[in-house]
């Protein structure tokens, strides 16, 4: 009865071992960086207990999850917190390319991350079987097998749970054209033509723009009406700085995934 339970004591802080070894592991592996357009993109991982699900695209602090859904309760989450403008930035946030190098570096980053993950796991289970066989006074070969199986262990449960998911998420990250492509667009509903407005003053100046302009993700603007949620609207918009710093009014047309029509390109004004 001792040894019954001696042994299913011995079970159990393994089993805990294991546990703690992918726990810490997932918290403790940094994102990887990827280049893309003269942007740095951090590609990391979003936990969840679902068996599957979608990732995360966290833009300037607003997150967004994508279209693609990915197996296991390990799947990427993309981190992009500052612009820099360059003539290849629309290639990155919206290309209507067929998928070259954004999703080749995108799952170039994944795959890093994953092996990272994996030494991770494998030096934590390293730590606490030592601690672990240690505690127990075992002898040094049963103390060096003790060790090693529960490396073994933590890689293989590993391995299930983290790197089938991986292959996965690199053949589907690979074949993403644009940030845009992979969280997709939501329209905001337009108001009917002629419908009447709030009565205002005429404006100095116009902002537009998308969410960079709109300033999505931080503190929303007072007394947001629908379309001011719809966009994204915040308190640190250019529309708002501008207004603030010009004591002009300025009318704040920003709105998060604004684009110019393909067939507006190169249109020159019209003739007043």
């Amino acid at each position: 009865m001792k040894r019954w339970m001696r042994r299913t004591a011995l079970a159990a802080a393994y089993l805990g071992v294991v546990v703690a070894s992918l726990s810490a592991a997932v918290m403790l592996t940094p994102a990887q960086e990827v280049s893309l357009a003269g942007q740095t993109v951090m590609v990391g991982a979003v936990r969840s207990p679902a068996v599957s699900g979608p990732g995360e695209l966290d833009l300037f602090g607003q997150r967004l999850p994508t279209e693609i859904r990915f197996p296991g309760p390990v799947r990427p989450r993309l981190q992009l917190s500052r612009l820099t403008l360059t003539t290849e930035l629309g290639d990155l946030v919206d290309s209507p390319r067929p998928a070259d190098r954004v999703g080749r570096a995108l799952a170039g980053g994944w795959t890093r991350y994953v092996f990272a993950e994996a030494a991770i796991a494998g030096g934590c289970a390293l730590l606490l079987g030592g601690a672990l066989a240690g505690w127990l006074r075992l002898p040094r070969r049963r103390a060096v097998a003790a060790v090693v199986a529960a490396v073994l262990v933590v890689e293989a449960v590993n391995a299930g749970a983290v790197v089938a998911t991986a292959v996965t998420a690199h053949e589907r990250l690979s074949e993403v054209p644009s940030l845009g492509a992979l969280v997709g667009r939501t329209k905001a509903g337009l108001a009917p033509a002629g419908a009447p407005g709030p009565a205002q003053a005429p404006p100095h100046a116009v902002v537009i723009g998308d969410s960079t302009a709109a300033g999505v993700g931080n503190a929303p603007v007072p007394d947001p009406d629908d379309v001011d949620r719809a966009c994204g609207r915040s308190v640190d918009s250019y529309a708002s700085v501008l207004a603030a710093v010009t004591d002009r009014r300025v009318l704040d047309l920003a709105c998060s995934g604004a684009t110019i029509p393909p067939d507006c390109w190169g249109r020159s004004a019209p003739d007043r």
